[in-house]
């Protein structure tokens, strides 16, 4: 499995830890691409050598393998499982449980497998600290009160906190590129689909910090490959429990680390 965690240098993580004055507001303009290459590059993988889901870690185990299509291997949540969250919010999810990210810019690509309908829709997770504490990004066909958006998990049901919103992307059978940039030191979040220079959605909060990073859905299926993430990684020593499950987030560790409602 072709996959790495590269480790932060002390200074780098102050440069993006504490240095928030360099990173646009949330009234300010998307993150250029200099700016997104400030993140040093933390993990990668293409599922290529992958035989099983390795540091992935589902809800519902069996609701995910490692599939291949015209000679390219993915991550795949082909059939829907059995999982019920503590209160309503995305039902399928696989975690990359051996980091944990406050600040990142994550890019992926993601295929919709459902068939056509006016809620078919895939799901990113970040700071995701216990199943009633996290944050996810849905991307659907319609901007409505409980879909595409910006939403946050408090020991609640999720809740919208998007300022900007696209009214909405079409899924197709096609791979599309998706990124998340998350700046926990300013609450900053921006989406971006395809268009990499246009965030189709932000949202300013700072609720919840540190947390594992995982993909997934509602009710759909659908497949995500060429995960990259960039950042300032923690690991599991830095955290008082593993996720997923329930886990206290950690503040940043005294010693340099390893390596940031809707009813349905």
């Amino acid at each position: 499995m072709r996959r790495i965690a590269i480790a932060g240098l002390l200074g780098f993580a102050c440069l993006l830890l504490c240095s928030c004055e360099s990173v646009p507001g949330p009234e300010g303009p998307a993150f250029s691409r200099k700016e997104i290459e400030k993140f040093a590059p933390a993990y990668k993988e293409d599922f290529q050598q992958a035989t099983d889901l390795g540091p992935w870690k589902p809800l519902d185990a069996g609701s995910w393998k490692i599939a291949s299509a015209g000679g390219n291997k993915f991550l795949s949540l082909h059939k829907p499982g059995t999982y019920k969250p503590p209160v309503p919010s995305p039902r399928h999810l696989a975690f990359l449980s051996e980091n944990y990210f406050k600040s990142f810019v994550l890019d992926l690509r993601m295929q919709s497998t459902s068939p056509p309908s006016d809620h078919r829709s895939l799901v990113v997770a970040f700071a995701y600290q216990d199943p009633a504490q996290y944050y996810y990004v849905e991307l659907g066909p319609k901007a409505e009160g409980d879909a595409h958006s910006i939403f946050v998990v408090n020991e609640r049901p999720s809740v919208s906190i998007a300022e900007k919103r696209h009214p909405g992307i079409q899924w197709d059978d096609k791979w599309h590129h998706v990124r998340i940039v998350r700046i926990a030191e300013d609450g900053r979040i921006e989406v971006y689909f395809d268009d990499m220079d246009n965030p189709i959605m932000t949202a300013n909060d700072q609720r919840l910090e540190i947390g594992l990073i995982g993909v997934g859905s509602f009710e759909d299926l659908g497949n995500f490959d060429d995960i990259q993430i960039r950042g300032f990684a923690f690991t599991k020593k830095d955290v008082t429990r593993t996720l997923p499950g329930a886990t206290q987030p950690a503040t940043q560790p005294a010693t340099k680390p390893a390596d940031g409602s809707v009813h349905r």
